[in-house]
C-alpha cells in the first residue's frame, strides 16, 4: 500500500490474500493506521495538510474490523515529539474536512473482504438495535473512493457509511466499484438514529454526493439508502443493480407495507423496515443511465421531495420499478418525475403510487407488461376517514365525512408506451381490502382517458365510474392528465448498454515541483513549470503510436501537489496534446492568481483546438474578472465539451452551434454574457472561477 503524503512509518505492512487470522488482523491494523494519517490535520512533523491518498495494489485485503476514516490529529508530547493519534469524536476537537482518496488498481484485482463476525456490531451501544458491522464508516471528510470491490461475504452490514457528527460531508465520489453480499446496505447517506446510539447528534450533512459505474449485487435491504434530510443531491449515473431486495431508496421503512393502516398491500412484495433509521428519512437523489435486474422487492422507493428517474432499464423485478412511501396521509408529497425508462414488469405493478398527495410526472417510458396487467397504480385516501375498529376498517358515513383535506394525487403522462389496454387504476383502501387483487381487473380504469381531461373518481365506495369535471373545493378528486403515445400493442426494446469500467493502464506522470506563497518569484515560477511540465509530456506523447491508447505517455498525467499556488501568466497548451491535470481534490490543489498579474480577461490555461485534456480535482481562484479555463472549440458534432461536478463563477460560450456539450451536476454561480469571437471556424468556451 501506497499513501501519498502521509508516513508509512509506524504502520504495519498489509498481507494480502492471506485470509487466516493473524494475517487478517494485521492487514486490518495496516490499512486502518494509513486511514489514521490520511485524516490528520498535522503529521508527525508537524506540517499541516488537508489531502491524502492511498493506494491498493492489486489483491484480496481481508478485514476483520470496521475501517474509520475520520478527521483526527497526533497529539504534541511535553517533549514535543508527536503522540498517540487521536479521533476527533473522542475529545470534541473539531477542524475543516480532510479530502481523502482511497483508489485499488481496479475493482477486480483491488478487492477488500470482510472476515470478520457475522453477528451484531459489537460498537453499537443500544443493544436493541439490530445493526450489523459496516466495512468502511466515513465520517467528516471529503471521501474519493474508486475502483475498489467491497465484498462483505454475506456477513457484513454495510459496505460505505457516509456520516455526519461533527463535520458534514460535501462533496463525494464513489466511482467504478464493486459492493456485493451484504446483509443491510450498500451505500448508506447520513444516520438518523444509529449516530445518536453509537456517538452524539448529528447535523445530517452528507451531499452532493456523485456515485458513477458502481455494481451493487446481492444485498439483503438495500444497494443505496439515502436516510437524512440533510443528505441530498445523489446523482447515482452509470449503475447496476442486481439481486438487491431494494435497488435506492431514502426511507428505511422498508416497502410493501401501508403504516397508517398497519397492513401489507396486496399484491406487493413485502421487506422489513431498517432496525435502525428513521422510517420518514427523506433524503434526496436522482438515478439515470442505470440498470436494475432481478429487484426482490422493488428497484426504487421514494420517499418525500423531489426524485429523478431517467433513462434506466429494468427487468426481472419481483415487485415493482417505483413506489412511493407507503404513508396515505403523508404531510410530505413525493414528486418522481420518470422519464426515458424501459420497464419489463414482473407480477407485480410497475409503478404503485400509495401516498395521498403524490405530484407525479411521466414521460417517454416504455412499459412491458402483460395485456391486461396495469403499468401503474394510484390510491387515494379521498374516498373516506377510515378507521380500525372490531370488524376491520371501517368507512365514513356520509360525503362530507369521506372528505380528509383538500389534498389529492396528481399524475401526467405524456408519451408513453403501454402493452396493456387497461395502463392505469384507480384504488382506493377500503376497496383494496375488499377486491384484492385476485379481482383487480374489475375495477374501472382510469386510462385510456379523454384527451387533456381531468379525472375523479366517484365517492361511492362500491362505484368505480370514472368521470370528467373541474377542480371544485372540497371535492375529494385525483388528476389524471394523459397525452399519451401508445395504449396496447407491441413495445420495442434494447437493454441499456453501460460505459465499461476504464481499462488498467500505467501512465506516464510528472508531479510539478510548485512554490507556495504570493509573491512575483513564485508566481512567474510556477506558471513557467506547469508550461515547461505540459511540453515535456507533449514530447513523451510525440513516441506514442497514433491509436495506441495503452501508451504510458499517452493521457500523460500533470499532478499538482496540495496547497495554494500562486500564477502569473497562461499556461498555453496546443491543439495536438492530449494530457491530463489533476490536483489532490477542489478543497487541497489551488492555483490562484497572484496580487501582481494582470489577470482580467486572462485565461490561466488557454486549449486551443483539437485538444484532448483534462481537468480535473483541483480549484482555480482570482480577483473578479480573473480568468480561468479559455478552451477553443471545432463547432463540429464530433467535438465534445463534457463536465462533471464543476463550479464556475461565470460560463460564457461564443458562437457554438454543433458542438455535443454534458454538464452534469453543474453550478453557474454568476451567469455573464461575452462578445462573439468567431476565428477561422474555431469557437471559443469561457471558463472563469
Amino acid at each position: 500500500m501506497l499513501t501519498d503524503a502521509t508516513p508509512d512509518a509506524g504502520c504495519p505492512d498489509a498481507l494480502p490474500n492471506y485470509s487466516d487470522p493473524q494475517s487478517v488482523s494485521r492487514t486490518t491494523a495496516a490499512i486502518q493506521c494509513r486511514l489514521n494519517y490520511a485524516g490528520i490535520s498535522n503529521d508527525p512533523t508537524g506540517v499541516q495538510r488537508n489531502s491524502a491518498t492511498i493506494y491498493f495494489p492489486p489483491g484480496i485485503y481481508y478485514i476483520n474490523k470496521r475501517l474509520s476514516l475520520t478527521p483526527g490529529y497526533f497529539a504534541q508530547n511535553p517533549d514535543g515529539s508527536m503522540g498517540d493519534y487521536t479521533e476527533k469524536y473522542k475529545n470534541g476537537y473539531s477542524r475543516a474536512a480532510a479530502s481523502v482518496h482511497l483508489m485499488g488498481r481496479s475493482p477486480t484485482s483491488a478487492q477488500i473482504v470482510w472476515a470478520g463476525s457475522c453477528e451484531k456490531d459489537p460498537d453499537i451501544i443500544d443493544k436493541l438495535v439490530v445493526k450489523y458491522s459496516s466495512m468502511l464508516w466515513v465520517d467528516g471528510v471529503v471521501p474519493d473512493i474508486e475502483r475498489l470491490t467491497f465484498d462483505g461475504h454475506t456477513c457484513a452490514g454495510v459496505a460505505i457509511d457516509l456520516t455526519s457528527e461533527f463535520n458534514g460531508i460535501s462533496p463525494a465520489h464513489i466511482h467504478e466499484l464493486a459492493i456485493q453480499n451484504l446483509k443491510q446496505v450498500g451505500i448508506v447517506g447520513g444516520r438518523p438514529e444509529l449516530a445518536t446510539y453509537e456517538r452524539h447528534d448529528v447535523n445530517g450533512i452528507v451531499s452532493e454526493v456523485s456515485i458513477n459505474q458502481v455494481s451493487f449485487k446481492h444485498i439483503d435491504y438495500a444497494g443505496i439508502a439515502v436516510l437524512t434530510p440533510n443528505a441530498l443531491d445523489y446523482w447515482i449515473r452509470d449503475s447496476y443493480f442486481e439481486d438487491c431486495a431494494i435497488g435506492i431508496t431514502n426511507a428505511a421503512a422498508g416497502a410493501g407495507w401501508a403504516y397508517s393502516y398497519d397492513e401489507h398491500i396486496p399484491g406487493l412484495p413485502y421487506l422489513a423496515p431498517l432496525p435502525w433509521g428513521e422510517k420518514t428519512s427523506s433524503g434526496q437523489f436522482d438515478v439515470s443511465n442505470s440498470v436494475f435486474k432481478n429487484s426482490r422487492v422493488s428497484d426504487i422507493v421514494g420517499n418525500s421531495g423531489r426524485i429523478g428517474v431517467r433513462n434506466n432499464y429494468s427487468s426481472g423485478s419481483a415487485g415493482t420499478f417505483f413506489q412511493s412511501y407507503a404513508s396515505f396521509q403523508s404531510d410530505s408529497p413525493i414528486q418522481p418525475y420518470l422519464q426515458g425508462n424501459t420497464v419489463i414488469a414482473g407480477p407485480a405493478v410497475p409503478v404503485a403510487l400509495p401516498n395521498a398527495k403524490d405530484f407525479v410526472t411521466m414521460i417517454g417510458n416504455k412499459f412491458i407488461t402483460g395485456p391486461s396487467q396495469a403499468a401503474f397504480w394510484v390510491w387515494t385516501n379521498q374516498f373516506g376517514l377510515h378507521t380500525k375498529g372490531e370488524n376491520g376498517y371501517i368507512g365514513a358515513s356520509s360525503v362530507a365525512e369521506k372528505i380528509v383535506d383538500q389534498s389529492y394525487s396528481n399524475v401526467v403522462s405524456i408519451s408513453n408506451q403501454y402493452t396493456s389496454t387497461v395502463p392505469a387504476l384507480l384504488l382506493d383502501w377500503n376497496g383494496f381490502k375488499a377486491s384484492g387483487l385476485q379481482n383487480a381487473p374489475a375495477w374501472r380504469p382510469v386510462m385510456p382517458a379523454p384527451f387533456g381531461c381531468s379525472l375523479r373518481a366517484s365517492p361511492t365506495l362500491l362505484d368505480k365510474r370514472t368521470y370528467c369535471s373541474g377542480l371544485a373545493y372540497n371535492d375529494p378528486q385525483f388528476n389524471l392528465y394523459t397525452f399519451d403515445y401508445q395504449v396496447g400493442g407491441s413495445v420495442a426494446t434494447n437493454e441499456l448498454q453501460l460505459p465499461p469500467i476504464r481499462p488498467e493502464v500505467t501512465r506516464y506522470g510528472i508531479v510539478a515541483k510548485l512554490s507556495a506563497g504570493d509573491s512575483l518569484d513564485n508566481a512567474i515560477a510556477n506558471s513557467a513549470t506547469l508550461q515547461r511540465t505540459v511540453q515535456t509530456l507533449l514530447e513523451a506523447q510525440s513516441a506514442c503510436s497514433p491509436g495506441d491508447y495503452y501508451c504510458p505517455a499517452r493521457w500523460g498525467v500533470l499532478y499538482l501537489p496540495s496547497g495554494a499556488f500562486p500564477m502569473l501568466s497562461t499556461v498555453t497548451i496546443p491543439g495536438n496534446a492530449q494530457i491530463q491535470i489533476v490536483g489532490a481534490g477542489t478543497g487541497s490543489s489551488t492555483l490562484y492568481w497572484s496580487a501582481g498579474s494582470s489577470a482580467a480577461g486572462t485565461p490561466m490555461f488557454g486549449v486551443s483546438a483539437p485538444a484532448k485534456v483534462i481537468f480535473r480535482d483541483f480549484s482555480i481562484s482570482g480577483p473578479a474578472g480573473g480568468g480561468g479555463i479559455t478552451f477553443e472549440v471545432n463547432d463540429t458534432a464530433s467535438s465534445r465539451v463534457h463536465t462533471e461536478e464543476v463550479v464556475v463563477g461565470s460560463f460564457n460560450v461564443s458562437n457554438i452551434g454543433n458542438v455535443p456539450f454534458e454538464m452534469r451536476d453543474f453550478q453557474n454561480s454568476s451567469p455573464t454574457g461575452s462578445p462573439s469571437t468567431l476565428t477561422y471556424g474555431i469557437h471559443t468556451i469561457h471558463l472563469r472561477p
